[in-house]
């Protein structure tokens, strides 16, 4: 912490400046470096940092969702699952590329991997009165019994 009447490192007003206001300017996208910062901030372990993260991003991450499957409910868990994903893996971004590039990639796989179990899990109703058509009679054990049996 700095003395009074010294100067505080650009940094640490900036960290400081993006508590009060973390975007910026008010009602404006924050620049990369206030999301570097941030994600700096998350990756050391500040969990309101990692908030202010999903809050600046989660419109944009949700749209994606949405796009990606096909539906609100699915995007809700999709989005939900990539921020998990992201909270537990922020400590390995490495930065080559923007946070919000890194976590649409997460929102991206995660709605693969949704809609692969999705797929394997979705089953279409059974109607109780719809009637049963065997496409083949010849293959019906009870028939080739009663057959055997003349």
């Amino acid at each position: 912490m700095a003395e009074e009447g010294t100067a505080r490192p650009q940094r640490l007003r900036l960290v400081t400046d993006l508590t009060r206001n973390p975007s910026g300017l008010a009602g404006s996208k924050p620049s990369d470096l206030d999301m570097a910062a941030l994600v700096e901030r998350a990756a050391a372990g500040e969990r309101g940092a990692f908030d202010e993260l999903v809050r600046l991003t989660h419109r944009d991450a949700f749209g994606l969702a949405i796009r990606l499957t096909g539906n609100e409910e699915d995007a809700r868990d999709v989005v939900q699952d990539a921020y998990l994903r992201a909270y537990r893996s922020i400590g390995r971004f490495r930065g080559d590329a923007r946070f919000s590039t890194w976590l649409y990639r997460i929102v991206a796989n995660t709605a693969s991997t949704h809609l692969t179990r999705r797929g394997r899990h979705r089953h279409e109703e059974l109607v109780d009165d719809a009637a049963v058509v065997d496409h083949h009679p010849d293959r019906d054990p009870v028939v080739a019994a009663e057959s055997a049996d003349q």
